[in-house]
């Protein structure tokens, strides 16, 4: 009797046993199944962040790419702004009559204008710049007397450059140049002078007293 209830005990327990770890497994398995749902929902949510992200980072760089061709668009604007201003400043204008008697710090008006692109010259013999930049210019003084002329270009009343011409008879031609590439500033002015007083004559004919000047840069 004994025996037999100790054999049915231990059987008993055995069920009992394994009860207990079936109910621990399905236990076991439940927690997981809960933490990967939790997991999928997790991921889930970052996924979602994730594209959320790169939505925003795909409007970012469509704004950059906006704003770039926008800029370019501005620089060559200004450049195309920049050459036309360069291509439009130009000058050139001779004397057409003699011119006697001139004084120290007088002008020397080039009164027959024959170019005057962006109407920046005065037929009274002054340039003003309408843009800065780099400038170039040239003038020219015929003279057929024997005589010295003392002759300057001028900006703004400074001296840039000189021509001296000089003729050892009457009626003997000469003429004096001088070239200059110098900066010049929105709004200054430009004239050629007479730098020494004496009595002196400048002739007109044939376009051999000249003026012109152009932007370059």
């Amino acid at each position: 009797m004994c025996a037999r209830y100790i054999n049915t005990s231990t059987k008993n327990g055995d069920i009992f046993t394994t009860e207990k770890m079936i109910f621990a497994i399905v236990a076991i398995f439940l927690v997981g199944l809960c933490k990967a749902q939790t997991c999928e929902k997790k991921v889930e949510r970052l996924q979602a962040q994730v594209n959320e992200l790169s939505e925003q980072v795909s409007r970012q760089m469509a704004l950059i790419q906006t704003m770039q061709a926008s800029m370019q668009s501005h620089v060559n604007g200004r450049s195309v702004e920049k050459r036309a201003e360069t291509a439009s400043v130009a000058f050139m204008a001779t004397l057409d009559h003699t011119v006697e008697v001139l004084h120290t710090n007088q002008r020397i008006g080039y009164n027959n204008v024959m170019l005057n692109s962006g109407d920046a010259y005065a037929s009274s013999g002054l340039f003003t710049a309408p843009v800065g930049g780099t400038y170039l210019f040239a003038f020219s003084i015929h003279m057929n007397r024997l005589q010295q002329i003392f002759t300057q270009l001028m900006i703004n009343g400074n001296p840039v450059n000189s021509a001296i011409t000089e003729s050892f008879s009457n009626y003997g031609d000469t003429q004096g140049t001088a070239v200059s590439i110098v900066y010049v500033s929105a709004g200054e002015q430009v004239w050629v002078q007479m730098f020494h007083d004496q009595q002196t004559r400048i002739e007109g004919k044939y376009g051999g007293s000249s003026f012109c000047g152009t932007l370059l840069a």
